[in-house]
């Protein structure tokens, strides 16, 4: 195309130029032995930072403020603390023990700090609903009905429903995602197709408007 356009005096469009300039760059030896090397670099930062207590915090703050994704893995937090409570304190292990097997559970350091801060102050006295109303990532729902079956008595049932609503949750969550990434990878496709095609044919149209 470019020996051709300089033929007559023209310039291949735009969108043109920069297509084979990043068919050069993919193409290209240095591509193929950087890239790899480059991924590999940040894969061992990555988990360097995340191994320590401050950098999956950091981590796991940032996870749980991504669109949709973030409350999901908060729904599946919250599904599998509800269910591991739920069944430890229904078998008669008291509660202190059975926050220390959710924090072994969590996948989530902010979780697992949430779940430090209520042992500490279940300790000293104070309702396991009131430890988690200090928490900001613990839902509001969450604690209502932890602080409703403590006044009544019945903190397993409770715990057992949150279970299962969370569970439902979770599983409603990953289908309307499912759902709508097929629209979404789609219209990713087609416009990465769409800009090929166009960037292939300008050059005619330019070419036949030189002629």
């Amino acid at each position: 195309f470019q020996e051709l356009f300089q033929g007559l005096g023209a310039e291949l469009p735009g969108l043109t130029r920069s297509l084979l300039q990043l068919s050069k760059v993919v193409t290209s030896l240095t591509f193929f032995v950087l890239t790899p090397l480059c991924l590999f670099i940040i894969c061992i930062l990555y988990s360097q930072f995340y191994a320590t207590k401050s950098g999956r915090l950091i981590i796991d703050k940032l996870i749980l403020k991504i669109p949709l994704f973030g409350e999901l893995i908060l729904r599946s937090e919250m599904a599998s603390m509800s269910d591991t409570l739920s069944t430890l304190v229904n078998s008669g292990i008291p509660i202190i023990d059975s926050l220390e097997k959710c924090i072994v559970a969590s996948g989530n350091q902010v979780i697992k700090n949430t779940l430090t801060k209520s042992i500490i102050m279940v300790n000293q006295g104070q309702a396991l609903s009131y430890s988690f109303n200090t928490s900001k990532a613990i839902p509001r729902l969450f604690i209502s009905m932890v602080k409703i079956g403590e006044e009544t008595g019945s903190l397993p049932f409770m715990l057992d429903n949150l279970s299962n609503f969370y569970k439902r949750e979770v599983e409603e969550t990953v289908s309307a995602l499912t759902k709508a990434m097929e629209p979404a990878v789609i219209f990713v496709v087609a416009g990465i197709v769409g800009t090929i095609v166009i960037g292939l044919y300008l050059p005619m149209f330019s070419l036949l408007e030189q002629i």
